[in-house]
């Protein structure tokens, strides 16, 4: 057996028996194994990683497991420091992305893709905040700049991977993916259609981001072509 499958192991059987403590609404399951995640993937990335360690990324899933746990126990007014952390987090991914940008092979097709993306990103956003209504001015605000800066990223990410197709910018958009798609299931569930399935998707794509946010750090930073 290899020595980072024990942690891969762990990340998994956590994460998955956290969304079974959701699910049947067992808050002692949920309280045992959800604070395992983000530890059992910081320990995977120790394992993976074949460069020194990335401070920033360290820092990213301490921002991570702090929300994860605001939410855990539900404290009032929790949504503001957890929308604050995770814009943090987008903050340096974004950081991240613009450093992986190449001009290299730009074209005009490949141009016209990335203003497609822009624009979907941001229709996207329209529709969310338009299901988001009954908030103050200042959580109103937060939500446009949250929701602004995850545009910036997807569409940074959308673009390097149209671009300059690699096993990073594929991992990247994947995590991005699941970024998107946790807090669009986020968003219909607080706001529009209270349903016990759209928080359980947001928790599931949320815990399978973690794992795709290691892949992309640690991928190699070469270009390789995905087959």
């Amino acid at each position: 057996m290899k020595t980072n499958k024990p942690s891969l192991f762990l990340y998994l059987f956590a994460s998955i028996f956290a969304v079974i403590g959701i699910v049947i609404e067992n808050d002692l399951i949920t309280l045992l194994m959800k604070p395992m995640i983000v530890p059992a993937i910081l320990y995977y990335y120790i394992q993976v990683k074949k460069s020194k360690t990335n401070w920033l990324f360290l820092i990213i899933l301490v921002s991570s497991f702090t929300s994860d746990m605001l939410v855990l126990f539900d404290l009032p007014n929790g949504n503001i420091p957890i929308a604050l952390l995770n814009m943090f987090c987008y903050l340096i991914f974004i950081y991240f992305a613009i450093k992986d940008i190449s001009l290299k092979y730009l074209s005009n097709i490949k141009f016209f893709y990335f203003a497609l993306i822009v624009i979907g990103c941001f229709i996207i956003l329209y529709v969310v905040l338009g299901l988001m209504s009954g908030l103050d001015d200042f959580s109103n605000n937060l939500y446009i700049i949250y929701g602004i800066v995850l545009c910036v990223l997807a569409s940074i990410i959308g673009f390097n991977h149209l671009n300059q197709e690699s096993n990073k910018t594929f991992y990247a958009l994947i995590m991005c993916i699941c970024f998107i798609t946790t807090d669009v299931f986020y968003a219909v569930y607080n706001f529009y259609l209270n349903l016990e399935i759209f928080i359980v998707l947001n928790i599931t794509v949320q815990f399978a981001s973690y794992y795709y946010m290691v892949k992309y750090i640690t991928c190699n930073s070469e270009i390789e072509e995905v087959l």
